[in-house]
């Protein structure tokens, strides 16, 4: 019988799900009037221009922003831990529907054997290669993941993901 490798040295690339701030953190989303910038610099993902049909409003949320109400335990090593840490969301929501871009940020462990972010879905005009999941396109950027998802069909999502810029 084969045995496991150690739980964060498999060679199989980690399968990244939908990216969802987890509940009991307190985050909520706040109304933007203006341009999106980021407290303390942490990363956004913003529409530029932002396109008729997703105008009427904008709000963001950036974390850490809150406590969570408990902690799990872990008997995992930190250096084995895999996880991706949300730096931001930016709602956009308008006549044409609703979308969210969401930067996370992958542990040491998650890029170790490299990421499966999805099926391949096209490439950017910068060269980055897209991946999707159902109501979800992604690609890297600098070692963050950049996350569009929302109500509307796949390829407007890969349109708007031509008009993100991260900073």
């Amino acid at each position: 019988m084969k045995s496991l490798p150690p739980l964060g040295q498999s060679r199989q690339p980690t399968l990244v799900g939908q990216l969802l701030i987890p509940l009991g953190h307190g985050c909520a989303f706040h109304r933007v009037s203006g341009p999106v910038t980021s407290p303390a610099g942490r990363p956004v993902g913003v529409l530029r221009p932002v396109p008729v049909g997703f105008d009427r409003s904008v709000s963001a949320l950036f974390t850490p922003c809150g406590e969570p109400k408990r902690t799990a335990r872990s008997s995992i090593p930190p250096a084995d831990r895999i996880s991706f840490r949300i730096e931001s969301e930016v709602r956009y929501r308008g006549h044409a529907g609703s979308v969210i871009i969401l930067v996370a940020k992958p542990s040491k462990a998650a890029l170790r054997p490299g990421l499966d972010l999805g099926n391949r879905a096209g490439t950017l005009c910068n060269g980055a290669r897209l991946f999707a999941i159902p109501g979800d396109v992604r690609w890297l950027h600098h070692g963050l993941i950049i996350s569009v998802s929302g109500n509307v069909p796949i390829e407007t999502l890969k349109r708007l993901a031509a008009n993100i810029v991260v900073s």
